[in-house]
């Protein structure tokens, strides 16, 4: 695997974590529920390895509403909310690969 392909699954993990711990010890994954905003960088490469660790997220959590906050000028859009001390649930400052085969790897760990 790559060093990008290693870097986005060990974002993933980081992003999608802290949600799955929230919940508590031996809850069954119908059970989670909630939102989880995401914001993250998309640029030439695109968003599909996002869309599809989302899609995958969704499949197993589908009480968990997934907001997404992407594009070229996301830092930009969301820089009021970063100002007035409410940013996402999570973010991503790195671009995901183009091609990726991190459904093998990452979708095991969601």
């Amino acid at each position: 695997m790559n060093k990008a392909k290693k870097l986005f699954c060990m974002l993933l993990i980081l992003t999608l974590t802290p949600l799955v711990c929230f919940a508590s010890a031996g809850a069954q994954a119908q059970e989670i529920s909630g939102t989880l905003e995401i914001q993250y960088f998309v640029g030439g490469s695109g968003d599909l390895a996002w869309k599809e660790a989302i899609r995958t997220f969704q499949e197993k959590y589908p009480n968990v509403e997934v907001v997404e906050y992407a594009g070229s000028t996301v830092n930009e859009t969301m820089k009021p909310r970063w100002i007035s001390d409410n940013p996402p649930s999570s973010i991503s400052t790195v671009q995901a690969p183009a091609k990726h085969k991190w459904s093998k790897t990452a979708s095991s760990w969601i």
